[in-house]
């Protein structure tokens, strides 16, 4: 209740005033900060698996099950640090929400990036910037920031992926 109505957790913990029960009431966790903390240990990730691949060591991928685990919890702690919430309730809620999600961008990570796989992470958080074109002439300029940006040798040329995660609600 904290993170959908600071007010609302105020009124009923401290006042002790309960309100008349919701339906199918569900709790909601704040999304942006879910999409901070997936990001941030997407990066880990991609930085960890970028430096195996640097080094051309093969990536031990029962491992980054392991180091998935401390980077949850290296990733919550850092929002806990500018939460002004309770702690407990900010753990309760997020961390199986984050743990999901981290377990799904491992398993897309092993994807991209697994024994079967030519691509390679090149970069985290790129900046992309150029212009268009129009029929008319006109140059509109365009910017844009990608996650990671992937690149992969097709036919003997460079091929890129850019990658934009997506946590909360689409764009």
């Amino acid at each position: 209740r904290l993170l959908q109505c600071p007010w609302r957790a105020f009124v009923e913990r401290n006042l002790r005033i309960n309100p008349v029960a919701i339906p199918n009431e569900v709790p909601i966790q704040d999304r942006r900060m879910v999409g901070k903390i997936v990001h941030n240990i997407h990066e880990r990730a991609v930085s960890w698996i970028r430096a195996q691949t640097d080094r051309n060591t093969s990536i031990d991928w029962p491992t980054i099950g392991d180091k998935s685990a401390v980077w949850v919890q290296d990733a919550i702690d850092h929002e806990l640090g500018s939460y002004a919430g309770d702690p407990v309730i900010f753990r309760v809620l997020l961390e199986p929400v984050v743990q999901a999600m981290t377990d799904v961008l491992l398993a897309t990570l092993y994807r991209d990036f697994g024994p079967t796989s030519d691509r390679r992470p090149d970069r985290i958080e790129h900046k992309l910037s150029g212009a268009v074109t129009l029929a008319d002439g006109r140059a509109v300029p365009l910017a844009a920031r990608v996650d990671r940006l992937d690149r992969t040798e097709e036919y003997g040329k460079p091929d890129w992926y850019a990658i934009d995660l997506k946590v909360g609600s689409t764009p």
